[in-house]
């Protein structure tokens, strides 16, 4: 989590990770707690996966579509989750690929 920006994802509860980041002393333990409920107890992602995309200027005085770009406000723990749920994949990819190689490496 804070390899991301300081001062960058606001998420829709208007806390950049920099509040994370200074106050992780008290609130990893609701933070920690939450992240796992969603993974562990599989409950729902309704109530964290608010997301509001937004356009945000990329030159002063846009003109064209171009000109923005979008960005996603995310809540924390759903960004926790998320990445989890990624890592969690990739991780059973390179399994079933090491299993399949080992059984075409005992087939020779």
């Amino acid at each position: 989590m804070f390899d991301m920006g300081l001062n960058k994802a606001l998420g829709l509860d208007g806390f950049l990770v920099l509040f994370y980041y200074k106050y992780w002393d008290t609130i990893w333990l609701i933070v920690t707690e939450a992240s796992l409920k969603v993974l562990n107890e599989r409950e729902s992602l309704r109530e964290i996966n608010n997301t509001l995309v937004c356009l945000t200027s990329k030159v002063p005085v846009p003109k064209r579509i171009t000109d923005f770009r979008p960005i996603s406000l995310c809540n924390m723990v759903y960004k926790i989750v998320a990445r989890h749920r990624r890592i969690e994949y990739v991780t059973s990819w390179v399994r079933l690929y090491l299993k399949c190689k080992s059984l075409l490496c005992l087939a020779d």
